[in-house]
């Protein structure tokens, strides 16, 4: 399995490209496609039949709106593969609501077959030679911002790789990735950051170095960091140290690894 790491950016960084990550081999994945996304992954795989599958963690702007743009260049350059969708329970309909806004009526005459299933904590799932494995990230969660987030781990013969998706730490990430080969985790703050102590939201490098340290990963990477944290990786990966003394990569965008 060969992963690229489109990007690894946050939702508002004025340069980098949202977190989405390709899984290919056999089997063709896509992990997350927000805003910017689409263009990344033309750059390096034009082809309308390259992709196999597209996973969706959550919906929200940076993960999922670039996904309609995704397949409405699929059917102007008359895709006829069938393409399967994953994501959260009530993802089927938020998607197509969204779609219908922004193309109206041009869903339904795609020119391929678009196949839903949602899932939900403790699922598997095999697309291909991939095995999937889901379960439950906690973002927002007990706050009225929250929507179902899920995190993914992705295996064939070759290896694993698991991804947290946005989310405060949690136990059942490390439980999810236990001695995967990658993992690609939230770390949003530094841990004392304020940010941390009033929003649900997202992990810290510490927390990222724990879940890592937890599971048994060979190698921590980082994804969603700050902008403001932009020149200060040493920061970051200092705080990683303190749970983690494994291989830990802070990713540039196109980086890829062989698992």
């Amino acid at each position: 399995m060969k992963l690229v790491i489109l990007g690894a950016g946050e939702a508002f960084h004025d340069s980098k490209t949202n977190i989405s990550i390709l899984a290919s081999g056999a089997t063709n994945m896509l992990v997350d496609c927000g805003y910017n996304v689409p263009q990344k992954l033309w750059k390096i795989h034009p082809d309308k039949d390259f992709l196999d599958a597209v996973f969706i963690s959550h919906f929200h702007a940076d993960h999922v709106s670039g996904l309609p743009m995704l397949i409405m260049r699929m059917r102007q350059d008359k895709r006829t593969k069938a393409l399967t969708l994953i994501g959260p329970e009530g993802f089927e309909k938020s998607f197509r609501e969204l779609y219908d806004l922004i193309y109206k009526g041009f869903f339904e005459i795609n020119g391929f077959p678009i196949k839903f299933i949602e899932v939900k904590e403790g699922d598997t799932l095999a697309i291909g030679d991939l095995s999937l494995k889901f379960t439950e990230a906690d973002h927002l969660k007990g706050t009225p911002q929250f929507v179902p987030t899920m995190a993914i781990r992705i295996s064939n013969p070759e290896g694993s790789v698991c991804y947290s998706s946005d989310t405060t730490y949690t136990e059942r990430i490390p439980q999810l990735a236990m001695s995967c080969d990658v993992l690609i985790h939230d770390a949003y703050m530094p841990a004392d950051s304020e940010y941390h102590k009033r929003m649900p939201a997202h992990s810290s490098p510490r927390d990222a170095g724990r879940a890592a340290a937890h599971s048994g990963a060979k190698r921590l990477v980082l994804f969603n960091t700050h902008r403001s944290f932009d020149g200060k990786e040493d920061l970051l990966l200092s705080e990683v140290k303190q749970e983690f003394d494994g291989e830990v990569i802070i990713p540039n965008e196109g980086q890829s690894f062989e698992i």
